[in-house]
């Protein structure tokens, strides 16, 4: 589906279908960005996943990406769920023990801490006392609880894109090969087409302090003293209530 938005200009899935309702956006989003990973070495997926999850990972011996995978519920929040699906859960098989990690993606949609306790308490369910959980999502919203949350990594999409966007820009500086460089290249073309932008934060621009006395000659046209009050108007329904103007 990359080469299909990025080569033949295949309708984004943020964009509306024909009758005007919104198309799918976060399943398409996730499985076009990622589908490509599931078929990489173990190398370039653990190179695929520090990248978006922020954080440098060891190449495994083995690795496994899953999209949508049904977990047992272990949670009694909600009794009417049988089963829990993250987004994406990756297995880094190591010599000794596995590495998994959850990523839940949001696009439009608010993340709520339940979502992600359930998720982290169901991914566990077939692991071994040694294997370890690690939960990051990727979102634009979040509820605050989630932001103070130390269960969770958030990281939204433009530090994703930034992040991205130095993995090419740097190339023959980073330990990172063609496959996922090229990976790279195609998603940070892919999010900015859906109008993500790499912007992190005002403390990122080199700001130039003003020197030269600004005076707003607009704002001081009017004074204040010059206002009068105005008779209301005949037949007006509240004949105590007065206007203001020059």
């Amino acid at each position: 589906m990359l080469d299909a938005y990025l080569q033949k200009g295949a309708a984004l899935p943020t964009e509306l279908d024909p009758n005007g309702r919104r198309r799918v956006i976060e399943d398409a989003i996730t499985s076009t960005l990622l589908t490509p990973v599931r078929f990489m070495a173990p190398p370039d997926v653990a190179k695929t996943v520090s990248l978006l999850t922020g954080s440098e990972i060891e190449p495994p011996i083995t690795s496994k990406l899953t999209l949508w995978p049904k977990h047992p519920t272990v949670s009694r929040d909600n009794p009417n769920a049988y089963f829990v699906e993250p987004d994406v859960v990756v297995d880094l098989r190591y010599r000794d023990h596995t590495a998994r990690i959850v990523i839940e993606m949001k696009w439009d949609d608010v993340l709520h801490l339940l979502q992600v306790e359930a998720q982290l308490a169901s991914a566990a369910f077939d692991l071994n006392p040694r294997d370890s959980v690690r939960h990051v999502c990727i979102v634009k919203y979040a509820d605050v609880e989630v932001f103070q949350s130390n269960r969770t990594t958030v990281r939204q999409w433009s530090g994703v894109l930034s992040d991205l966007q130095r993995a090419v820009s740097w190339r023959n500086q980073m330990p990172i090969s063609e496959t996922s460089a090229s990976w790279c290249r195609d998603a940070v073309r892919f999010l900015e087409k859906l109008g993500i932008g790499s912007f992190v934060g005002f403390e990122k621009l080199a700001l130039v302090p003003i020197t030269q006395q600004f005076t707003a000659a607009a704002l001081f046209q009017f004074a204040w003293a010059d206002l009068r009050p105005v008779p209301p108007l005949l037949g007006s329904g509240d004949s105590r209530k007065s206007h203001l103007c020059l």
